[in-house]
């Protein structure tokens, strides 16, 4: 869904630095989206939800111990056929959660009195990839789509609900940072994420690496005026100066895809454990995800800002070189759809 709060700069993750503030569930590869640069290492599988409800809810009870909160995602989470059930479990038992939408909800009236009557929502993040439907639907690849996510941030926002925009910045967004945070504040929505564009190489959709910058250097100018924008994805300071931080992956949270395996991230296409066959404090004690935690690129080795931002994005430095995959993360399994 383009969040992943890999940064500490927000300190809405509630991480103490010793033990994980969260876990990203993706519910499910089912998406009704068909998003160009998407994030996640299934993209190619939009099959049904694999696990059903009760194994996700079995899966809840067993990281409950060791997390605070949930991030739901998918795919589009609200596609799994026991949405409502997991939603009711949360509820039940005071887990808080943030829902990562693309706002294109089946049964829009059914899910959104569902939330708003949901006490364990903290908030909603909803994709918006550019303020008309020509840069978003770039992205998003459906027509339509522009608008009823356009809706969806309304009216959740109308009925009281805190929501985000999420924004992946794209060749066809980068110079209209300020435009779209002022879209998505006149929809109601609390702020706007903006995220770099973490994947393999995308040449029709990636912005260019000065394209990048300027948008970044936007949204920082924005950030300095104290409005409320956020950067979601880390980004190093040799792309551009910037205040992120270091990626919090496997440290802060990790992933737990649609068949239950574990990743350090939502964008890291490694399997660091098995919650069906493993228990969650093994997987968490792992080695592999110790190693992944451990490392930071040779390129960055003397650089004098690795302190700060600690090499930036491992995952995308796996997807953007396959040596990396072999050499670098010997222990970790590549990630394979199932």
């Amino acid at each position: 869904m383009g969040d992943c709060a890999c940064h500490t700069s927000n300190p809405e993750l509630r991480w103490e630095g010793s033990r994980l503030a969260f876990v990203f569930l993706e519910l499910t590869p089912a998406c009704n989206n068909r998003c160009i640069g998407c994030s996640n290492v299934f993209a190619t599988q939009r099959v049904s939800a694999p696990l059903t409800g009760d194994t996700w809810i079995d899966m809840i009870r067993r990281l409950r111990p060791y997390i605070r909160w949930l991030k739901l995602t998918g795919g589009e989470p609200t596609l799994h056929p026991d949405f409502e059930a997991i939603v009711a479990f949360l509820n039940q038992e005071g887990i808080p959660f943030r829902l990562l939408t693309n706002g294109r909800w089946i049964a829009p009236a059914r899910i959104l009195d569902l939330l708003v009557a949901s006490p364990a929502l903290e908030s909603l993040l909803i994709s918006l990839h550019g303020p008309d439907a020509g840069s978003h639907e770039a992205f998003s690849g459906v027509p339509g789509s522009f608008a009823e996510a356009v809706t969806t941030i309304r009216e959740a926002s109308d009925a009281g609900l805190l929501v985000a925009t999420s924004t992946v910045i794209t060749q066809y967004n980068w110079n209209s940072v300020t435009e779209m945070w002022r879209f998505a504040m006149s929809l109601g929505a609390d702020h706007a994420v903006f995220n770099r564009y973490i994947g393999s190489p995308l040449p029709e959709l990636e912005a260019t690496g000065a394209e990048t910058a300027s948008a970044i250097q936007q949204v920082e100018a924005l950030i300095a005026e104290g409005q409320n924008l956020r950067l979601g994805t880390p980004v190093p300071q040799c792309v551009v100066p910037n205040n992120t931080q270091q990626c919090l992956g496997g440290k802060a949270f990790v992933t737990v895809d649609p068949w239950g395996r574990v990743r350090p991230c939502n964008h890291a296409p490694v399997v660091v454990g098995d919650l069906l066959s493993q228990s969650a404090a093994d997987v968490l004690s792992s080695s592999e995800l110790a190693e992944w935690r451990a490392y930071f690129t040779p390129v960055c080795a003397h650089c004098a800002a690795l302190l700060a931002c600690g090499g930036g994005c491992r995952a995308e430095w796996m997807l953007r070189d396959d040596k990396f995959q072999d050499v670098l993360f010997p222990k970790v399994h590549l990630y394979a759809p199932a």
